[in-house]
């Protein structure tokens, strides 16, 4: 077996760390020597500390610390630990060239045949907004900003055991826009998705902040309603519909009339489970359809 050549890894990591260096926008990236002096950087690191290249070159992590943390003691203490434990995490705040301050989350770790360290370092503002954008693309329908089928479905399912062990309230209205398939055949889905929001903010103004509401597929929507018994669920599904009544639709810059299918049910115990609480939801729906629509139909 070849034994691999020390210096050659060595070529192949500083490589590695260099490629990372030029090309990861989202980090501010460093590798510093083993008192804290830059040795190379990336344009993040600008960018988050307000920087040029020219200004950092020379520099040393001493310049991101506010000016009471400066000690060389405090740099000299953080890499000494990283050395012992082999990488050092730690949030701490900065300051930018500005003086404005930021909560930074930073990760630290020794460069594998060196003296040196390489830092990353992550503005928590961002990082938490990302983490936002990533739930909200998870969990929110696209198109309306509501809850999508499958938050619906996994916080349902959490509710519907609490109400089998607990027996607290919970109902679910579905909704479905009548005149959805026709206005997509005859204008487009341009047309029918301004429906689909329109829709949306309707059922926002006639539910509580406290409930959930989901757009399924289609023009399907459901409203699962906390704390709320069956009685509850009827009478949130008449105040959407007249609530329909008294919106003025416009498809293809006329005014239209849109109605809905709805359907009302209540946690039983015919359900062993929420799917099957949906389900018995979905089969009220279909025949609130068959009825002709703009009607409510109890499962």
């Amino acid at each position: 077996m070849t034994t691999p050549d020390p210096l050659n890894l060595i070529q192949q990591q500083d490589a590695l760390l260099g490629l990372l260096l030029d090309h990861v926008r989202d980090h501010a990236l460093v590798e510093v020597d083993s008192a804290g002096n830059f040795i190379k950087l990336n344009r993040s690191l600008c960018r988050v500390f307000g920087y040029t290249e020219d200004e950092l070159q020379g520099g040393s992590m001493a310049m991101f610390y506010p000016s009471e943390h400066r000690s060389p003691d405090r740099i000299n203490d953080l890499l000494a630990v990283c050395t012992r434990r082999g990488r050092v995490e730690e949030q701490t705040t900065y300051q930018r060239k500005n003086g404005q301050r930021f909560q930074g989350y930073t990760v630290i770790v020794p460069v594998t045949g060196t003296e040196n360290f390489a830092v990353v370092v992550r503005d928590l503002a961002i990082l938490m907004a990302t983490h936002d954008q990533l739930h909200a693309l998870a969990t929110n329908d696209q198109i309306t900003g509501l809850a999508n089928r499958q938050h619906l479905f996994d916080l349902g399912r959490v509710e519907y055991r609490r109400w089998k062990r607990y027996r607290v309230p919970l109902s679910m209205v579905m909704a479905e826009i009548d005149q959805l398939k026709a206005i997509i055949d005859a204008y487009g889905t341009e047309e029918a998705d301004q429906i689909l929001r329109d829709m949306a903010d309707v059922l926002r103004q006639c539910v509580r902040d406290v409930d959930m509401v989901a757009r399924m597929d289609g023009g399907v929507f459901t409203a699962m309603l906390f704390s709320t018994p069956g009685e509850g669920a009827i009478t949130l599904a008449e105040r959407i519909r007249k609530a329909m009544e008294r919106t003025a639709f416009m498809v293809d810059g006329k005014p239209a009339k849109i109605t809905l299918s709805l359907s009302a049910v209540a946690a039983n115990d015919a359900a062993k489970d929420f799917d099957e609480f949906y389900k018995q939801g979905e089969e009220a729906l279909v025949r609130s359809r068959a009825r002709g629509g703009d009607t409510i139909e109890l499962a």
